[in-house]
């Protein structure tokens, strides 16, 4: 599923400032071994161990990192291993998806700038967080796009190298402004300085579904898939995209399948229920919405998408 000749596997263990890490270089192939080695160093090393580790894996392949290429591989977020503790503990709250989650996120990215003010990808992540925590109504629209402008135009004032700062600026204009040559323009941006981000195809998918492109639409979100198969966000959105292009079964069954990796993420139950409402399926569409409810505490995508299914069946009260 990942379409790659190796596989970098290994280990980490922490005991108190000392890390203790082991890492293979295998082949898929035959499942060969090409390159292994142990690592024990001081957790403020850490940055120095990544570049380590990735040089030698780049020797082994023969690989040729030339000028630039070498400078931007390895370029690091911070020298500050405590805010890009803080910013690992954000992305991992706001993969709940959950209104605590977000704000925990929020509260763990603000943490991270108090440590590094210049950590640009912070700023370019929680620009991206305000748009996401308002599109799927965590937070109140009037807050959600001062808040990403702020935050996306600091990280690009840091770093203009950013891409995820770049696709956050091509959803403002997209969904913001309603500029859509200026959107277009910053996606390609973004998927020039980040070819393999599954984050930057899927949003440019996006992207060309809201604009009527849609065959184009879904080769973009597979691509998004392909590089981040176990993306929960970008699994349940692959099957919204074959609804909006009327592929309705291939749409259940995308959903489906998520929910059988992650049983208890909302948005892949809420994104079933329409599926299954698109095709009449009214019964099992609120068995989906009900779940979505539950499992969110509330969303209110969930529960609009439940009571409008519940008015299409005549259950005028509930």
């Amino acid at each position: 599923i990942l379409h790659v000749e190796h596989v970098l596997e290994g280990s980490i263990r922490k005991d108190g400032n000392q890390l203790r890490i082991t890492a293979q270089l295998i082949k898929v192939e035959d499942g060969s071994h090409l390159w292994s080695e142990a690592f024990t160093r001081e957790l403020k090393d850490i940055f120095a161990i990544q570049e380590e580790i990735s040089l030698s894996i780049v020797g082994k392949l023969n690989l040729k990192l030339i000028g630039d290429k070498k400078g931007k591989f390895l370029k690091r977020p911070t020298e500050d291993t405590e805010a890009f503790q803080y910013y690992l503990k954000g992305l991992y709250c706001w993969q709940q998806m959950t209104p605590e989650g977000n704000q925990l996120a929020q509260e763990n990215y603000a943490k991270a700038i108090e440590k590094d003010p210049q950590f640009a990808l912070v700023y370019a992540v929680l620009g991206s967080n305000y748009q996401f925590a308002g599109n799927i109504g965590l937070l109140p629209p009037s807050m959600v796009w001062q808040k990403s402008k702020e935050f996306t135009h600091k990280a690009l004032e840091i770093d203009n190298t950013l891409a995820v700062a770049h696709s956050s600026l091509a959803i403002i204009c997209m969904v913001n402004e309603w500029d859509w040559e200026g959107a277009e323009r910053e996606f390609k941006l973004a998927l020039q300085l980040s070819p393999s981000s599954g984050w930057v195809h899927y949003f440019y998918s996006a992207y060309l579904r809201m604009t009527n492109r849609l065959d184009e639409a879904i080769s973009e979100s597979i691509s998004a898939l392909d590089y981040d198969p176990y993306n929960i966000y970008i699994s349940t959105q692959v099957g919204v995209t074959y609804l909006m292009a009327g592929m309705v079964d291939q749409a259940i069954e995308k959903q489906e399948g998520t929910i059988g990796i992650y049983p208890n993420n909302f948005m892949a139950h809420m994104n079933l229920g329409v599926a299954l409402q698109a095709k009449s399926l009214l019964t099992e569409a609120i068995q989906a919405y009900e779940k979505a409810v539950q499992l969110s505490g509330g969303n209110p995508m969930a529960i609009s998408g439940l009571a409008c299914t519940y008015l299409t069946i005549g259950k005028t009260e509930e």
